[in-house]
């Protein structure tokens, strides 16, 4: 079991976040605004109580993926008055390796950074890769991603490898762009994004990309901003909000 998954799998992630039980107003408002009213939205990950809830309660079709059992299994029971509602579909497996081509979305949502968990590298970039083939044309990947260069996060990175670098060299994280960090009791395995390449990367794949600035309160400035000046937009924002329509 990878780092990150040993996490997950844990019933005291939890408790952690279960206060938190609201979209992120940044993220009501790019649903709100972009997603297909009453459309097919994937949703991965395990904020089923944030964000499966809330979008079965805007009208549209969910589907909902998560990979760790003792998760899924919390969902299931606390899912018993939505369990029989057409609009709603419960899978529990990897994402990775979820083979359901047959199924196009309208929309995908991967909320709070979640995409920063999967690792390593090559396997993120077979996630979005996926993610492409599972939208339908025209349609919505939005997600959530920390930002490598903003102000909070840069000074976090560089103590971090100076002083971590037996970690550096087992997880290759020095090239990756990859560090763990710590929360509560757990340690996840954590990337941080370099916004220029990932923007390439999804423009590779057939997405056309928009990003967005949020704060570590989740507010969003409403207007896309140009990579052309990314290093004085991007130190502003701890993180980023992509999205990428097919």
């Amino acid at each position: 079991m990878d780092l990150n998954k040993s996490v997950y799998s844990n019933v005291k992630v939890l408790d952690s976040y279960s206060m938190l039980d609201k979209l992120w107003d940044s993220e009501e408002y790019i649903i709100d605004t972009v997603f297909t009213k009453n459309g097919s939205v994937l949703d991965i990950g395990f904020w089923w109580w944030r964000t499966t809830i809330n979008l079965l309660k805007k009208g549209f079709n969910v589907t909902w993926v998560e990979y760790s059992e003792v998760l899924f299994n919390d969902a299931k029971k606390n899912f018993l008055d939505f369990i029989d509602n057409e609009r709603l579909k419960l899978i529990f497996w990897d994402i990775l390796e979820v083979d359901f081509w047959e199924t196009k979305f309208d929309d995908i949502f991967f909320s709070f950074n979640g995409i920063d968990y999967i690792y390593p590298k090559s396997s993120r970039l077979d996630f979005l890769q996926k993610m492409y083939m599972l939208l339908k044309p025209g349609w919505t990947l939005l997600y959530t991603t920390h930002n490598r260069y903003s102000i909070d996060y840069f000074k976090n990175y560089l103590l971090w490898f100076k002083n971590n670098r037996e970690y550096n060299t087992k997880y290759s994280t020095r090239m990756t762009g990859y560090i763990p960090i710590k929360q509560n009791f757990w340690e996840l395995l954590t990337y941080y994004t370099n916004l220029k390449i990932e923007k390439k990367q999804l423009e590779d794949l057939g997405f056309n990309v928009k990003i967005f600035r949020v704060d570590n309160y989740g507010e969003i400035e409403k207007r896309s901003f140009l990579p052309n000046i990314w290093f004085l937009e991007n130190i502003k924002a701890s993180y980023l909000f992509i999205l990428a329509t097919k």
